[in-house]
């Protein structure tokens, strides 16, 4: 699903045409793409160090198999010297993820892209507030919110970088 979503994208930019409202060309092959994806797999949570909201063992990666989330990215592409792009997005993920005490309910919006480099292995990479909530409490924060499609296997990871709220039960 991953690899075929890659290929739709590249797709897109070489064409430089119209997806579907999913993506348009504009001056200097400039391309924009809105687009979402639902994922059920793989997906890593860390910087939760010092708010232990899934055990009272802190881990420095927690790995979730049992998720249900979906992100929503609206991203404009300017191509630069081969193979590097200017990638700009704004983001959000929200769904859940089923640990072993219970399901948590993940939400993030405003997650901003802003780099310079190649489309892949990242297919988004956007950094904002992020909240998760569950029966071992609720933690805020900042936290990059990264899609990787090119990635063996293709994840969802959710990295805090500062926790603003952390409140355990």
């Amino acid at each position: 699903m991953m690899g075929g979503r890659l290929l739709l994208l590249l797709g897109m930019l070489v064409l430089a045409g119209t997806y579907a409202g999913g993506a348009t060309a504009s001056t200097a092959g400039t391309q924009h793409a809105v687009y979402s994806d639902q994922w059920q797999s793989t997906t890593f949570v860390t910087g939760l160090e010092s708010c232990p909201l899934f055990g009272p063992t802190p881990n420095p990666w927690y790995v979730f198999g049992d998720v249900d989330l979906t992100d929503h990215i609206d991203s404009t592409y300017t191509p630069l010297t081969e193979p590097l792009f200017q990638i700009d997005s704004v983001g959000s993920v929200h769904g859940v993820i089923d640990a072993p005490d219970g399901t948590y309910r993940v939400s993030g919006a405003g997650l901003k892209e802003d780099r310079t480099g190649d489309l892949a292995p990242l297919y988004f990479s956007g950094t904002g507030h992020v909240t998760i909530s569950g029966p071992g409490g609720t933690v805020l924060g900042t936290a990059t919110f990264q899609d990787l499609a090119g990635f063996p296997p293709p994840e969802f990871d959710l990295l805090f970088t500062s926790i603003t709220g952390c409140h355990l039960r």
